[in-house]
């Protein structure tokens, strides 16, 4: 019996980690309690007690049980039916489209600030893709085209709303440490983005 008590807040702790061995549990204390209990009762006394304890515990097991399956069954929706909560109502990226392809573009336009612009060849094009500060990276070819709406010099990022293929617009804060180029016709062409407005892509 000491050894019992000894271990017995460790079987609590193991017994404790499903509702399985909880009611196991239960189910073993109630029946040293009424041992220690009705122990020198009649014999229907304990007859009738060992009724009305099983079915006490019968009855609560099966509340406890139903309730606990409940439980992790709305836990286990929880995440999903989150993510899906959030996509809805995030106005930067759009809830997400099984199909959205990427397809190689022949030729990018590069719109710069003085009001000109500048057409290479697509496969020679860069950068190949832009990366948001919180990770998020988008492909060029699955862009029809993106703009710099604004630069900010103390945090040195730029604010770029992105065309899809799937007319999406989206809004993406990125780092402002690339340049914008390719080569064309009469050879390599580079600047930085500072000096660009836009880059629409051709197919």
């Amino acid at each position: 019996m000491d050894n019992f008590f000894q271990y017995l807040p460790n079987i609590i702790q193991e017994a404790a980690q499903s509702p399985l061995g909880l009611f196991a549990l239960m189910v073993i204390i109630l029946s040293v309690l009424g041992f220690v209990f009705f122990r020198k009762s009649s014999e229907k006394i304990r007859a009738g007690m060992f009724i009305l304890m099983f079915i006490g515990v019968v009855s609560f097991g099966a509340v406890f049980l139903s309730a606990t399956t409940n439980i992790i069954a709305e836990n286990t929706a929880s995440p999903s039916q989150t993510s899906i909560s959030n996509s809805a109502t995030d106005s930067t990226y759009p809830p997400y489209k099984q199909g959205l392809e990427a397809k190689p573009f022949t030729s990018a336009i590069i719109a710069l600030s003085d009001s000109s612009t500048v057409k290479v060849l697509g496969d020679t094009f860069y950068p190949n893709d832009l990366l948001s500060i919180e990770g998020q990276r988008i492909s060029t070819d699955k862009m029809s085209r993106f703009d710099i709406i604004s630069r900010d010099d103390v945090s040195n990022n730029l604010t770029v709303k992105i065309t899809l293929l799937n007319t999406n617009v989206i809004t993406l804060i990125v780092r402002n440490d690339f340049n914008i180029g390719g080569k064309n016709e009469l050879g390599d062409f580079g600047t930085a983005n500072d000096k660009v407005r836009s880059v629409e892509f051709t197919r």
